[in-house]
């Protein structure tokens, strides 16, 4: 008798511990998550998008190298370098002097991989287009 007991009080404990368990929804046919831009520190407002892979890398560190200065360089170290150097250290180059945009951090873009290049276009908030390769990393799987 006490086996049974025994047996109906685990049953009974089962049952009310899966009732509480919470769902899951595992299904294999639950829609892909659409790609989208993303920002990389210190680059982080959004992903680059450019006409080359070679013009992404050197805008991110450009922009990256200015923005440490300006962390992290005195306003007196900025001035001689400015008069040293003949350039502004805090100074960003901006992207459109380059045929290149910055699309928004969480942008919704559609990505075709070429050589493992992310060849990427869409619309942004204000129905702008874009198009181009951008960083693999600045791509939000």
């Amino acid at each position: 008798m006490k086996e049974i007991l025994l047996a109906a009080a685990l049953f009974s404990t089962a049952a009310l511990a899966q009732s509480n368990a919470p769902k899951y929804n595992f299904s294999l046919n639950a829609p892909p998550k659409q790609p989208a831009a993303k920002g990389i520190n210190p680059v982080d407002e959004g992903a680059i998008v450019c006409s080359s892979l070679n013009e992404v890398n050197w805008l991110f560190r450009e922009i990256g190298r200015a923005r440490i200065a300006r962390r992290y360089m005195p306003e007196e170290t900025r001035q001689l370098a400015k008069l040293r150097d003949g350039y502004d250290p805090w100074a960003e180059p901006r992207p459109s002097d380059y045929r290149c945009q910055f699309v928004p951090t969480g942008t919704p873009m559609t990505v075709e991989w070429k050589g493992g290049i992310p060849v990427v276009f869409g619309k942004m908030s204000d129905g702008r287009p874009f198009a181009g390769v951008t960083s693999p990393m600045m791509v939000d799987h």
